[in-house]
């Protein structure tokens, strides 16, 4: 199902149009305490697409501070990663003792988990960010490696692509199917995995070991020695290289099949195939163990999943 907000301050007042701009801000983006010089006569917009478990937000305003504090993040429990740029204008953030300034071109991921600040301007600008649930997002690139790091370049090759994907999926998003709204996910979470692949600190390996992984889920053989083989590394290794970001090879695994199956699930198209069978198509054989990594990861049956989604269309 696809969710389009669309919010123009020029509604209201001048008097009430900040005021209003946080509020909805609030609800479409992190909360946080925004602080602006055009409070008098805040002259803004937003427009938010959410397919599924992505969401797609683009913000025209003049200059604004914001802080993110750890009281704002137990109010809303937000735990998504977001990859945030710049469109027209500049920005800089901060968080966890890290100063990145953005321009045009450039992206950032930012873990809206911990306290940040954040700024834009000084002039009127256009800013975009994906906004992803951590554990969705761990299945198809690792927060872990890439929050806080340097920029991502958007100004050529997956990141161009992925900016032109983006505005098409604002432009047209509105216009899809329920159908099409779940394979749009897919592919932007591809895409977002692949870019943030490409800026792996332990780069080229891991990066291709998890893009193999992804590539391979529906493999009932997939498993850390075929990894090796097919890297021509040790099995010594390969677990090496995950037991720096505190996960196992198998748990990566298990991860990247489980984000499969809730994509399907998601998907209208697959509705005819039975719940056992989505979790065999991506190396689940025993319905029962299925049934409970699911709900651990999840919070919900596969089963659960699936009919709270048809209950929301």
């Amino acid at each position: 199902m696809v969710q389009v907000v669309r919010f123009e301050t020029t509604v209201f007042e001048p008097a009430d149009r900040f005021q209003a701009w946080r509020d909805t801000v609030a609800g479409a983006h992190s909360r946080s305490e925004v602080r602006s010089d055009h409070e008098d006569d805040f002259r803004a917009g937003i427009h938010a697409v959410r397919f599924g478990a992505v969401q797609v937000v683009s913000m025209a305003m003049p200059a604004v501070h914001t802080d993110r504090t750890a009281r704002h993040i137990r109010q809303t429990g937000s735990d998504d990663i977001e990859l945030d740029f710049t469109r027209v204008g500049s920005a800089g953030v901060e968080q966890g003792g890290r100063y990145t300034v953005l321009e045009p071109g450039a992206a950032l991921i930012v873990d809206s988990a911990f306290p940040q600040q954040a700024w834009c301007g000084p002039g009127f600008g256009e800013y975009m960010s994906v906004q992803i649930p951590r554990a969705v997002f761990s299945a198809v690139a690792s927060g872990a490696e890439v929050a806080g790091r340097g920029p991502l370049r958007l100004d050529r090759g997956l990141g161009a692509v992925l900016v032109s994907h983006l505005d098409a999926l604002l432009a047209h998003g509105a216009e899809c199917t329920e159908s099409e709204a779940a394979a749009l996910e897919r592919i932007t979470l591809d895409l977002v995995g692949a870019l943030c692949a490409e800026y792996s600190p332990t780069d080229s390996l891991l990066a291709r070991i998890k893009l193999y992984i992804q590539h391979h889920a529906a493999d009932s053989g997939l498993c850390p020695a075929q990894i090796a083989a097919a890297h021509h590394v040790s099995l010594r290794y390969v677990h090496r290289l995950f037991q720096a970001e505190s996960v196992t090879v198998s748990a990566y695994i298990r991860a990247a099949r489980l984000e499969r199956c809730r994509t399907d699930l998601a998907d209208p198209r697959h509705d005819g195939r039975p719940v056992h069978a989505i979790g065999a198509r991506w190396g689940f054989a025993d319905p029962s163990h299925f049934t409970r990594v699911f709900r651990e990861a999840y919070g919900a049956t596969p089963f659960e999943y699936r009919s709270g989604r048809r209950a929301a269309s």
